[in-house]
């Protein structure tokens, strides 16, 4: 991937942000952090007219230039759809944002707290899928290890769809003091483990809470597990043993919207 990377979330390198719905997002949500953004020339639709405008009336340097240098800058094969940014990586929240933010939401509307821990996962992509998934079911904020997590890099906007320049993510040094001081707040925290004997729909999730999902090989680290209030499992029929960390993280999210709704 072109571009500097971080190797831990919430870094301080530049990194590349393209597509429409990303650089959209980031115009929209986040002007101040892009260094450069550049259009396609003579754009044929109109997104990319009003990422331009938009992006200039944010005072953000924008420069016009051919579909063929954009090709040039990142490689023919990525989908830029004609709208490149660099970006300074985004600055993760830390823990005591965190505590803030989810006290803030707790007094505002209790009954919809929902918070998504993902500990340690690797893939960018993943990481991205699961901020999609995130910001569809309204979570209230998202946690990651400050070391040993994937970086909100492009991959994972990218495949975020704009959900990474909107969810409230906070990057936290220690994951199980985390989560004594969520629970201290009144927030029920479950793990997903393929040896819990609970299902996941027979959980009760209508009470403020918080999902740990795990790395894409190891799963949730036992040292987080034995925190938690409980542990549920996804059932498996077929003859692989998990899944996705990112389809866990959408089933497991909209368990919980089904049950409040």
């Amino acid at each position: 991937m072109a571009g500097k990377h971080s190797s831990s979330a919430g870094g301080d390198s530049d990194d590349y942000a393209f597509g429409l719905h990303t650089v959209s997002a980031l115009v929209e949500q986040n002007p101040e952090l892009i260094a450069r953004l550049w259009v396609q020339s003579n754009p044929r639709n109109d997104k990319l007219a009003e990422i331009f405008g938009a992006a200039r009336a944010a005072g953000v340097r924008v420069e016009s230039v051919e579909r063929r240098w954009l090709d040039q800058k990142i490689g023919s094969s990525k989908n830029h759809q004609g709208v490149l940014a660099l970006q300074h990586m985004r600055e993760l929240a830390d823990q005591s944002a965190l505590i803030a933010h989810v006290k803030t939401a707790l007094r505002e509307d209790p009954a919809n707290v929902l918070l998504l821990i993902l500990d340690e996962v690797q893939d960018s992509g993943n990481l991205g899928a699961c901020l999609r998934s995130a910001d569809g079911a309204g979570v209230t904020a998202v946690v990651v290890p400050k070391r040993r997590s994937a970086p909100v890099n492009s991959l994972a906007r990218r495949t975020a769809a704009g959900a990474a320049e909107t969810q409230f993510i906070a990057g936290v040094t220690n994951l199980v003091r985390t989560i004594e001081e969520l629970q201290e707040l009144g927030i029920w925290v479950y793990a997903t483990s393929d040896a819990a004997e609970l299902a996941h729909t027979s959980a009760d999730f209508t009470a403020p809470c918080a999902l740990v999902l795990g790395n894409e090989e190891r799963g949730v680290r036992r040292l987080v597990t034995e925190r938690c209030d409980g542990l549920v499992s996804l059932p498996m029929h077929g003859s692989v043993s998990s899944l996705n960390v990112s389809v866990a993280t959408g089933i497991m999210l909209y368990e919980v919207v089904r049950q409040r709704a």
